[in-house]
């Protein structure tokens, strides 16, 4: 490793427009192709290439206050005129536009597009681009590339913004009047911003290491895929700093997550597809078993238009744990979650559970916290229990929505669905997963539990009894108990924490009113509401199986504790 090295080694290379016979470009915009790489494209229709230019969305929220089949319009011709200037062929996929995503369905389009052209260098934004539709484009593209052998170069290019260490220059010198022409025939883009003249200077500064003839070049970042793989495309990410700023630097960033969701018909299906849908994070896919036999599609159109999901039907009426263990078998993501047709996700819910697992390669499934409502939407309560596996062989401590697993735990260790139980059939499950791996947790409350009539279970004994039979042995009976004395300890000193604050509330509310400031009504006006939270926690704990069990149990518990760890009689 030295401190310097000459510039020969540092500026970047010509680019070779002869060494390539059949080009494809894709634009996440019309004029990104133009912004970019216009001058190169020329150059090689006049060297005899084939040159094929991919339009991926329509552009319709360049102008939001204008109808958006009016704006893709008028963009989809100016995109015409440029190429008509420059020579090139063009395609258009209207994806809408904000809307490009790392989805598998993008990558399986993009590699159709790969094969069926046969290109021998692709160029395409970098996922460093500030706008969106360019960073998830050129995440998809590495993806499907990935998949093809042999592979073509692939080369990032600039249009929204610079790349920091460009590998090749190309001299469009020779072309530069009519690259110009080209960008002024966005003439809706120019009415946003001045984007004739920074296309130029930027050309222009590109020209800063090849002497004074020059008076436009275009900046790539070429890369051989062929040999170096997915590996060679790494460097010209600047991974660290796109992790630092929590956006993906390589698809292997982002997992597949599966999104298993059984149904039965609840007409709030539609209600749960929606919050997958409003995630932050992609890749997703929806997986839908049609646990009552019947095809949801019939009772729920909207769903048919929906690429994100696949439907699985047998055709007959599945138990909850068979449904559970068919969508499973149906899951392609390395990451699984599942959803109840009743409850949903908050936004950020796939984000913030992926994020912890990926930086914790070591643990293999990940819980987030839920807010329980009624059928009103009212909050009753919130699920934010830490996981702790002596207490998971008591009861379940997760709803089934709130934790992402690998789907490791499945293929690698056998962790399924008990298609004996009738009912908690998840907290076996759970109980599994605890015997491979720790469940961390991501501290936030990302999802919504709706405990209404269909979610109040009738008290199901047989299958509690058999599943604390299953798991609890000898060997778990000394954990099992020091868990109960510490969960009793900490739900005491929860009681007589809320008590002490109802108390103390409640007496300065006693005060008189009628001299007081408007400021200290509104002190008073938030103590109240203070005081009703106290008392509502208060009711929580008193409500508690192990507030109910009494200061009866805590002493003969303690005292088996002390007899199992040797200690003698208390």
């Amino acid at each position: 490793m030295l401190d310097r090295q000459l510039e020969g080694q540092t500026f970047p290379q010509p680019f070779d427009i002869a060494r390539y016979r059949r080009y494809l470009v894709f634009a996440p915009h019309a004029d990104d192709e133009v912004f970019g790489c216009g001058g190169t494209l020329a150059l090689a229709v006049r060297a005899g290439a084939s040159v094929q230019v991919v339009v991926v969305t329509d552009g319709r929220f360049s102008h939001p206050d204008r109808p958006a089949d009016e704006v893709t319009s008028k963009r989809r011709e100016e995109a015409r005129a440029a190429a008509a200037l420059l020579g090139y062929e063009l395609v258009f996929w209207d994806v809408s536009d904000r809307n490009v995503r790392l989805q598998p369905s993008l990558v399986e389009r993009l590699c159709t597009t790969l094969v069926d052209y046969r290109p021998d260098i692709v160029f395409c934004t970098p996922p460093t681009e500030p706008h969106p539709d360019h960073q998830a484009l050129g995440l998809a593209l590495m993806a499907a590339i990935q998949q093809l052998s042999p592979r073509p170069d692939l080369a990032w290019y600039e249009s929204g913004h610079l790349l920091i260490d460009p590998t090749h220059l190309c001299d469009i010198t020779a072309v530069f009047d009519q690259k110009r022409a080209a960008v002024r025939c966005f003439t809706s883009q120019e009415a946003l911003a001045s984007y004739a003249q920074c296309i130029e200077a930027k050309d222009r500064f590109r020209t800063l290491t090849l002497g004074r003839s020059s008076l436009a070049a275009e900046a790539f970042y070429v890369m051989n895929t062929a040999v170096g793989g997915f590996m060679a495309t790494v460097p010209g990410l600047h991974a660290l700093r796109l992790h630092h700023d929590g956006r993906a630097a390589t698809p292997a960033d982002l997992p597949l997550v599966s999104v298993l969701v059984r149904t039965i018909g609840d007409p709030r299906l539609e209600e749960a597809v929606a919050s997958v849908l409003a995630q932050t994070y992609r890749p997703i896919e929806i997986v839908v078993v049609a646990a009552d036999g019947r095809d949801p599609r019939q009772r729920f159109p909207a769903l048919a238009s929906v690429a994100e999901l696949r439907i699985v039907n047998t055709g007959v009426a599945l138990t909850r744990p068979q449904a559970a263990n068919a969508a499973l078998r149906a899951a392609r993501g390395e990451v699984a979650i599942f959803l109840d047709d009743d409850d949903l996700f908050l936004p950020h819910h796939l984000e913030s559970l992926v994020d912890v697992l990926r930086a914790h390669p070591e643990v293999d499934a990940v819980h987030a916290n839920a807010h329980v409502v009624d059928s009103d939407g009212r909050l009753l309560f919130t699920y934010d229990l830490p996981f702790d596996r002596d207490l998971l062989y008591v009861r379940n401590r997760h709803p089934i929505h709130t934790v992402a697993f690998r789907m490791r735990l499945v293929h690698a260790y056998g962790c399924h669905f008990d298609e004996s139980l009738q009912r908690l059939e998840d907290w076996d499950f759970w109980l599994q997963v605890s015997q491979r791996t720790d469940m961390l947790s991501t501290g936030r409350v990302s999802a919504i539990y709706r405990n209404d009539q269909r979610s109040r279970a009738v008290e199901a004994i047989d299958e509690i009894r058999m599943i604390r039979q299953r798991w609890i042995g000898t060997e778990q009976i000394s954990g099992v108990i020091d868990a109960l004395v510490r969960e009793r300890d900490e739900l005491e000193q929860r009681w007589h924490s809320a008590l002490c604050d109802n108390q103390t509330l409640r007496a300065r509310l006693s005060e008189p009113r009628s001299e007081l400031s408007p400021e200290a009504q509104v002190r008073i006006a938030e103590a109240e509401a203070r005081a009703s939270a106290a008392e509502r926690s208060l009711r929580l704990v008193e409500r508690s199986v192990s507030f109910r069990l009494g200061r009866w149990l805590t002493a003969p518990l303690r005292w088996l504790r002390q007899y199992l760890h040797g200690e003698g009689p208390v």
